[in-house]
């Protein structure tokens, strides 16, 4: 029974400490939202810098490669505590001086009300990966923890806007895709 219950992720074992219940995972239908907003979304800023666009960021925003592009990476926090790392991109040309400003909320709906910017869609693609040393660390987790890695390219109109790398704990997020039937 209590093997079932490691399976289904109700609770969870380490060698010689025990057995303990599993936080709750975060649930999202990711079509629609990227995260939930009702377990206290709360963004870190890391670091916000002006960097070159390498060769696969250029291609995801339809510039040239070493565009000027800001970099910027964010602590995300679901119940007060780190469960997302994410690095986005964006060409520097939305938003001269953009790497004085401090965003702790959405950068989404930051863009939206300073650059009048409407994202009206988005291509998410999820890939399962081990947490290396760095992003460990920030999340507070073990190396070599499973998880979600999350790239989603938003765009407005044809055009793309924001690329976002997405690093989501294993431990604490679940994916859910809803579809009509046959589909």
């Amino acid at each position: 029974a209590m093997l079932d219950l490691v399976r289904e992720g109700l609770v969870y074992r380490k060698a010689g400490k025990g057995t303990f219940v599993s936080p709750p995972k975060i649930e999202g239908e990711f079509i629609r939202l990227f995260f939930p907003e009702e377990v206290s979304d709360e963004h870190r800023s890391l670091q916000v810098k002006k960097v070159k666009a390498s060769s696969s960021i250029a291609r995801s925003l339809s510039l040239s490669p070493g565009s000027p592009v800001y970099y910027v990476e964010r602590l995300r926090f679901f119940n007060n505590e780190p469960t997302a790392l994410e690095e986005s991109y964006f060409s520097a040309e939305i938003y001269p001086g953009f790497e004085n400003e401090r965003v702790d909320g959405k950068l989404y709906s930051f863009l939206r009300e300073q650059a009048d910017i409407e994202l009206d869609r988005a291509e998410t693609y999820v890939d399962p990966v081990i947490i290396g040393e760095y992003e460990a660390k920030l999340l507070d987790v073990e190396k070599g923890m499973p998880a979600l890695c999350l790239v989603r390219i938003n765009y407005s109109g044809t055009k793309p806007i924001i690329v976002s790398r997405s690093i989501m704990r294993g431990d604490r997020c679940r994916l859910f895709v809803k579809s009509g039937t046959g589909q």
